[in-house]
């Protein structure tokens, strides 16, 4: 079967080194996917940690902005939460489109601004329940603003509805 010996040692010496994975390992194994997954990854797409990312930093903002909000207490005025913040009644009465700065009660939130530049790109947004009877126009007119941007706001394509 053999013709040498040589050929014999030959043979036997491969099947040990095979029975042993010294020679499995030795050859090329050719995969089309990852066998295996890095620690240091996760199983979701890159964009799920970019979402995550933005997730968290709009969150921070979102607590900033509350940062720079005031629940009224019962026995607070307008003059001292002014006084307390290092700001003016009339900005707050701006921010906050408060028509008179004796008419605010407790729980009512306020939004704070540092500074009047910061105050004149800010508008605080308005919630009005409708009664009966009431109409766009009627709106607009008492908070000074225009018919189609209330409609706009209010996702409302035909106001007759």
């Amino acid at each position: 079967m053999y013709k040498s010996k040589k050929g014999m040692l030959m043979v036997l010496l491969v099947l040990q080194l095979l029975a042993k994975n010294v020679l499995a390992a030795a050859v090329p194994v050719v995969a089309d996917a990852p066998t295996s997954i890095p620690a240091e990854s996760s199983y979701q797409p890159t964009y799920y940690r970019q979402l995550d990312q933005w997730r968290s930093k709009m969150e921070e903002e979102a607590a900033e902005k509350a940062a720079f909000q005031h629940t009224i207490k019962r026995g607070e005025t307008l003059t001292a939460i002014a006084k307390k913040y290092g700001t003016s009644i009339e900005l707050l009465m701006r921010v906050n489109n408060l028509q008179d700065p004796n008419f605010i009660y407790a729980g009512q939130v306020l939004t704070l601004v540092s500074d009047e530049e910061a105050a004149a790109g800010f508008t605080a947004p308005v919630i009005h329940r409708l009664q009966r009877g009431e109409t766009v126009w009627g709106l607009a007119k008492r908070y000074q603003a225009d018919v189609k941007e209330i409609l706009a706001a209010n996702n409302i394509e035909d106001p007759k509805k």
